[in-house]
């Protein structure tokens, strides 16, 4: 059920791109929660379209009377305990697919904020919420919604959280293919129903299967560690023994670690963008 926090964040993000898209005489529009995005015109997808919280859309060609039909270049997305499968997932897949700039997920359950660029392939960037947040798109731009996050709802507990996801896995299970397939199922489940699903083959190494596990366990100890941050390190370690190792390393290494800490750290690696 969306609340008043909802409204006010979307309200607050609409009137900072309208100044901003005003006093730099831009031609981009700006869209809420009412108009339709069609996504399966660029994704291979069940649903024909999606509602966004909100949009900004640069591409005269691609607004029609019964909604939007080219890629928008910012996409936000505010959380309501319900729309969390989708917002990190469904809608995640989508927006990257169909070249959305920049993405964001503003978390009101976690009172986090969570970005993602498509220059960065989407790798999530963790914020706290309690500060200004720069806008990729539009230089100078920054949205500042601490005073909402304060009104907003206590933090869900990770379980609490889970549980929510654990409702998609059936969809998941029936055959709808996403990239974050993997991670979802490590993320949803302990490790062991993990290893003895489908995946088990892809893993032959029972060294590196503890090894993730320690990893995962090690991620969700991080302070303010979040699902799309242990998702994207996971997805990314998983890959190669030795780049479970180093990110392992890298964590026991060091001291007062935030999940920006330890993206940057994956980011800097040669092997990031293989």
């Amino acid at each position: 059920m969306k609340n008043d926090a909802h409204g006010e964040v979307i309200s607050l993000i609409r009137e900072a791109f309208s100044n901003y898209i005003s006093q730099h005489n831009g031609d981009c529009k700006i869209f809420t929660e009412t108009v339709a995005l069609y996504t399966n015109e660029f994704c291979d997808n069940e649903e024909q379209f999606c509602l966004p919280d909100f949009m900004v859309v640069c591409n005269p060609d691609g607004i029609r009377s019964d909604g939007i039909h080219k890629p928008p270049i910012f996409v936000a997305e505010v959380t309501v305990p319900e729309s969390e499968k989708n917002d990190y997932v469904y809608k995640l897949y989508n927006y990257f697919h169909m070249g959305v700039e920049e993405y964001w997920v503003v978390d009101l359950q976690r009172k986090i904020i969570v970005t993602y660029l498509l220059s960065e392939d989407f790798f999530p960037n963790i914020h706290d919420g309690s500060y200004r947040i720069k806008v990729n798109t539009y230089p100078g731009l920054e949205i500042d919604v601490s005073e909402v996050m304060k009104k907003a709802e206590e933090p869900v507990v990770e379980e609490e959280l889970l549980k929510e996801l654990d409702k998609g896995i059936d969809d998941i299970e029936n055959g709808r293919v996403i990239p974050h397939e993997e991670t979802m199922k490590i993320l949803k489940q302990s490790y062991d129903e993990y290893v003895s699903n489908q995946e088990r083959n892809k893993i032959n190494n029972r060294e590196n299967m503890n090894n993730i596990e320690l990893l995962t366990d090690k991620l969700y100890a991080i302070p303010n560690s979040y699902f799309g941050f242990v998702a994207g390190v996971v997805t990314y370690s998983k890959k190669k023994p030795e780049r479970l190792n180093k990110v392992l390393d890298f964590i026991d290494s060091s001291e007062d670690l935030t999940p920006s800490d330890v993206v940057k750290f994956v980011m800097s690696q040669p092997d990031f963008h293989e």
